[in-house]
């Protein structure tokens, strides 16, 4: 379905850069590496045409489609497995059929946004199998003007939103190549109209055993399941999501007296236990990796400042920086006797 794409992304990369050249006192553009920015290159017919079809069939929805089609296609696990797995020219499932049988994995088909997606993939394959030929959908941009109406929230638990958006709104830094987002609308499309599909085989929702149980009912971490790891967005859904909505765990069914403790540097070693005081509610596990070198340290834990670890330095375990140099330092809190028996990252 994106072989029309791939002559339109080398047209838009080949006029991005005569158009840069030659321009005195410019600064030096903060562009995306060189992954990203073919995806964005590749998809701007795409992505212009799923923005104007949604507006065409959804306006009421969404005042503009476009940080939702961009966060889709550039942004989400979902898009990337489906276009290079499940419905890739390679499996010769390239159809409109693929698509539409993979819309349950991304959107809640109760949601008005599944049907009017389903209706623009089939005007898109309309489109590139008789050469773009207008199909009537005027293009329109995030500010175009259109009359939103409050739809039924799907998540009722979540609380207040607005302290998260201005978080997000904060720490977002987007390369110049990519569109300006929404973050409003960004939030309202993952809380009112998403899921979050944990499949055994291909992973449209990324998520750790922790944050599993929170899906349901708090949309922040379904936004970092669904979102890529190289994603620019990546960062401040993490920071927003250990800062706005924390995870707070229950308090633990049976008190925890004895954990695993010592210290293993590069080694295979039988820990010894430890019994733990009054205040020491949880057990431990720090786990530093450095290419080869892996030290892991056991304790009893207080039971805050356990979690305060987790939770504040996720970024250095499965951030894209921590992943990309190698050098990971990982906290894990669990409670029970004996609970931290494992000296293995999980994945996130």
């Amino acid at each position: 379905m994106l072989r029309v794409l791939v002559f339109a992304g080398i047209l838009a990369v080949g006029h991005g850069c005569h158009h840069s050249q030659g321009v005195p006192g410019r600064h030096k553009r903060a562009l995306s590496p060189p992954g990203p920015a073919m995806r964005i290159a590749d998809t701007t017919t795409l992505r212009d045409f799923f923005t104007n079809c949604m507006q065409q069939r959804a306006g009421s929805i969404f005042p503009s489609f476009q940080t939702i089609l961009d966060y889709v296609v550039l942004d989400t696990n979902w898009y990337r497995n489906s276009d290079n797995i499940t419905c890739s020219l390679a499996s010769d499932s390239d159809t409109a059929e693929c698509w539409i049988a993979r819309l349950g994995n991304l959107i809640i088909p109760q949601s008005p946004l599944y049907a009017a997606s389903q209706a623009c993939i089939s005007d898109f394959v309309t489109f590139t199998t008789e050469g773009g030929r207008d199909l009537g959908i005027g293009f329109a941009g995030e500010g175009s003007a259109g009359r939103f109406k409050r739809q039924a929230v799907l998540d009722p638990d979540v609380g207040d939103t607005d302290d998260y958006i201005k978080c997000f709104e904060n720490k977002l830094h987007l390369p110049d190549d990519r569109n300006p987002i929404s973050v409003p609308i960004l939030v309202r499309f993952i809380r009112n109209h998403t899921v979050c599909k944990l499949g055994a085989r291909i992973e449209d929702c990324k998520l750790n055993q922790t944050t599993r149980a929170l899906v349901p009912r708090n949309f922040v971490y379904r936004l970092e399941g669904l979102t890529r790891l190289d994603s620019p967005l990546r960062y401040p859904i993490i920071y927003c999501n250990n800062d706005i909505f924390p995870i707070v765990f229950d308090v633990p069914v049976r008190r925890t007296d004895a954990c695993y403790a010592g210290l293993v540097v590069n080694g295979v070693s039988m820990f010894r236990t430890e019994r733990c005081a009054p205040m020491e509610t949880m057990c431990q596990t720090k786990i530093v990796a450095n290419g080869p070198i892996k030290i892991v340290e056991k304790k009893c834990k207080h039971g805050q400042a356990c979690l305060s670890n987790w939770s504040g330095n996720r970024q250095n375990c499965y951030g894209e920086n921590a992943l990309k140099n190698g050098v990971r330092v990982c906290h894990f809190c669990c409670a029970g006797d004996l609970c931290n028996e494992s000296s293995e990252i999980p994945s996130n």
